[in-house]
């Protein structure tokens, strides 16, 4: 049977042996769950209100899903899953300004990441790492709406893993970095607003893709993908004084592909380590722009 455990900012009365599951607004509480062993919990927490923390502790073997919802400010949600690590998920909800999410899957196989911020200021962090041959069809999700904001995710392990960002706003950075062997993996950054940032690195890129797309004014885009066999860099770009920087080391196959509309935009495209059947693209509209393209 499946085990659920609430814990939420109310007061936690007990009557009858229960535990009270209705959420209250506060400040400056904790809700802490700790499970160890087995397989197919949940845990869910709720806050409402400022400064608070919510934490969720999960060890065991698979099935596991933790959901955090927090609505105010300078909150905090943190959740842990260890173990086995097959098909469990976490999902972090947060709405207001300089609040924290940060979500950790050790041994993950077939699981997932979601979390989503409304407001300014936020950051949320993001990791997912396993054994090398085992941790695969993992995957991040983070969307955030708001300015200065901050979206950091990893994945390490072997392959057809992926890690979506989403950002809506001014002066957001995202950054996302996938080591190991990147099988069939993929990095999905959108930006639109004016003076966002996105990172995206692979390492070991075999069949892989990183996309970065953004729309606006004064954005950076920068990708980097490592010993790369048949993968694929991807950059567009609207808006005015945009800047697009795309590099390759050891590839074999691959693509690299530049689309900048709007006056301004700079694109630079670098290969290098003696790879061959490769190509270089870049297209640009507007007056000023500038491109630069290295193989070697």
């Amino acid at each position: 049977m499946r085990k659920i455990l609430l814990a939420t900012v109310a007061t936690f009365a007990l009557a009858s042996g229960a535990l009270t599951s209705g959420a209250l607004a506060g400040s400056d509480n904790v809700a802490y769950i700790n499970q160890v062993g087995g397989s197919d919990n949940d845990a869910v927490q709720i806050q409402a209100g400022s400064g608070n923390d919510a934490n969720a502790y999960q060890w065991g073997s698979q099935y596991y899903t933790a959901t955090q919802g927090q609505d105010g400010h300078r909150n905090e949600a943190a959740s842990v899953q260890k173990g086995l690590g097959y098909r469990s998920s976490v999902t972090q909800t947060q709405a207001g300004d300089r609040n924290g999410a940060s979500a950790t899957q050790n041994t993950a196989r077939h699981s997932s990441i979601t979390q989503k911020q409304t407001g300014d200021d936020n950051v949320a962090a993001a990791s997912q790492s396993g054994d090398l041959f085992l941790a695969t069809h993992n995957a991040i999700t983070q969307t955030q709406a708001g300015d200065a904001n901050l979206a950091t995710a990893t994945q390490a392990g072997s392959g057809r893993v992926t890690i979506g960002q989403t950002q809506s706003g001014n002066g957001n950075v995202a950054s996302a970095t996938q080591t190991g062997a990147s099988y069939n993996s993929t990095i999905t950054q959108t930006q639109a607003g004016n003076g966002n940032k996105a990172t995206g690195e692979q390492f070991f890129a075999v069949g892989s893709q990183i996309t970065q797309g953004q729309s606006g004014d004064r954005h950076e885009s920068i990708a980097y993908q490592g010993a790369v066999v048949g993968s694929t860099i991807t950059h567009t770009q609207s808006g005015y004084g945009n800047f697009a920087d795309s590099s390759m080391t050891g590839q074999l196959g691959s693509i690299q592909l530049v689309v900048q509309t709007g006056r301004n935009g700079d694109a630079i495209q670098r290969m290098g380590g003696l790879g061959s059947h490769n190509t270089q693209t870049v297209h640009q509209s507007g007056n000023g722009n500038h491109a630069s393209q290295t193989q070697r």
